[in-house]
């Protein structure tokens, strides 16, 4: 869908048309709940390979944003978002985008604050199969419930 933007064939061009893209469906997503198929094929279209790490980072901070607003409402498409992340942070992405990608996770899986445990993560990643069960382990879970959250970057407003 995002990847055939025809104004130019410069990324660098394209890339901020891109993050608008995401933020718009991350902005839709939250005032009618029935646009997650939208969200998804928005967001997997820009968390892929060939997008700038700019623009991946600025999808996963809308993502956190939805899922700062309203976890429970995310947690239908989480299974079709997370082998998404977990791809990426396998190909070892920039600090920022693997920082970004930290923040969403935690958000989404409902890693902080008191009492956060590790049963929604596992769940799931064991609803989304494939990468994101080999990727998401208890370790790595636990690890993500520790992560300090001021060290985050916030996403840029327009």
């Amino acid at each position: 869908m995002l990847n055939h933007v025809p104004c130019t064939p410069d990324p660098q061009i394209q890339a901020p048309v891109k993050v608008a893209g995401g933020r718009a469906a991350a902005r839709l997503f939250l005032a009618a709940r029935n646009a997650g198929p939208a969200l998804t094929n928005v967001m997997m279209a820009l968390l892929g390979p060939d997008q700038a790490s700019e623009t991946q980072r600025q999808a996963l901070l809308s993502l956190s944003s939805v899922a700062t607003a309203d976890a429970e409402a995310l947690r239908p498409i989480l299974p079709t978002l997370l082998p998404s992340v977990c791809s990426l942070l396998t190909r070892d992405p920039t600090s920022a985008v693997r920082s970004a990608a930290e923040q969403f996770l935690k958000k989404a899986l409902n890693l902080g604050g008191e009492g956060a445990s590790i049963e929604v993560g596992q769940a799931a990643a064991v609803a989304a199969g494939g990468v994101a069960k080999s990727f998401l382990t208890d370790a790595y879970l636990r690890r993500l419930i520790k992560l300090a959250e001021g060290e985050w970057q916030e996403a840029e407003e327009y």
